[in-house]
């Protein structure tokens, strides 16, 4: 018998994704499922009619504009804003001199792109992590500060068309758009996702004490560490961290009413080793969530649902995550992203 949850956790990633190819097709122009098993025997299914909003280039001058990776918000309030990144270079490793274009579609205007801004901050998987601030007016994306020596939010005023600088860079903004998640992107080194043009100070130095995750109040630019590499290698690792790798937070998410958050753990080793974990909006309160999280996406303020091993856990206070439901094995697992 299916879990309760579990339509609803499929339907929000496959919603998402036709949401977003469609332009916002309404929902009788293409099928959908109720539960997991009737997609995979569906036939004869209507699928969104696809609306390519960004200029392809030349043969010569390819362009290629997405908006890269999920957890954050693409449209505004009223869907008719989409935002997006463009880039001219593919199949290599990021340079420093590579800028990116930041900008929005009218999609109620011609598809009409509008540039307001670049950056040099950003990565093939996650891209500069641009999103609309909630209860706000402001697009917030990441870039390096214009001396390149450190990584910053650029703030734009969808509205005002006002610009201002936050003093670091974002992950993941809460719910009410107070405050935006971060951590230190010149220290990653999972494949694809570093930020280049800015060494890490502390490389070499196995969990460092300065370093870890940040809350930035998104309208004063004040930063506080919540949670120190130090403090978390500490937690992961009671009797004292014997990889040969350093260890690094490799991203953030809230929880719907803000109140707590996931990060991933990593480090460089072979095999590399991800562990979940979250914490208490103030870094308090830290628990062992799961093993190998992936591309994942909160149910509520206490369930997420994981897309590498398709199943639900729950943080449940027990200091580790309890796995509530598995969609069966023989769903094909190139519907939804299966790992890192």
């Amino acid at each position: 018998m299916p879990h309760p949850h579990l339509p609803r956790a499929i339907s929000f990633i496959i919603t998402v994704s036709l949401l977003v190819a469609a332009g916002h097709a309404k929902s009788e122009d293409y099928t959908t499922y109720r539960t997991w098993a009737e997609l995979i025997q569906g036939t004869g299914a209507k699928y969104a009619r696809l609306t390519r909003l960004s200029d392809p280039g030349t043969s010569e001058k390819p362009v290629y504009t997405g908006f890269w990776f999920f957890g954050a918000d693409q449209f505004d309030e009223t869907g008719r804003y989409a935002l997006g990144m463009t880039v001219r270079v593919q199949n290599r490793t990021v340079l420093p001199t590579d800028r990116a274009e930041v900008g929005y579609f009218d999609l109620k205007s011609g598809n009409r792109w509008t540039k307001i801004g670049e950056s040099t901050a950003w990565n093939w998987q996650q891209g500069n992590r641009l999103q609309w601030r909630p209860r706000s007016d402001e697009i917030l994306w990441n870039d390096r500060a214009d001396d390149g020596r450190q990584f910053v939010t650029r703030a734009f005023d969808f509205k005002s068309h006002a610009r201002r600088t936050l003093p670091m860079p974002i992950d993941a903004i809460s719910p009410d758009g107070r405050f935006g998640l971060t951590h230190d992107y010149a220290r990653m080194q999972h494949p694809g996702t570093n930020y280049v043009g800015i060494p890490d100070p502390y490389k070499g130095q196995r969990a460092p004490e300065a370093t870890g995750i940040w809350k930035m109040d998104l309208t004063t630019g004040k930063v506080e560490l919540l949670v120190s590499l130090k403090k978390m290698s500490e937690l992961a690792f009671p009797t004292g961290y014997t990889g040969d790798t350093d260890l690094y937070f490799f991203r953030e998410g809230w929880n719907p009413s803000g109140t707590r958050f996931i990060t991933f753990l990593k480090n460089s080793s072979n095999p590399v080793m991800t562990t979940g974990w979250s914490f208490a909006a103030d870094g308090s309160d830290g628990r062992f969530f799961y093993d190998t999280p992936s591309h994942h996406a909160w149910l509520d303020d206490r369930l997420i649902f994981e897309g590498r091993t398709f199943s639900l856990y729950r943080d449940d206070g027990k200091g580790a995550g309890t796995r509530v439901a598995e969609v069966p094995v023989e769903c094909d697992p190139t519907i939804l992203p299966g790992c890192d």
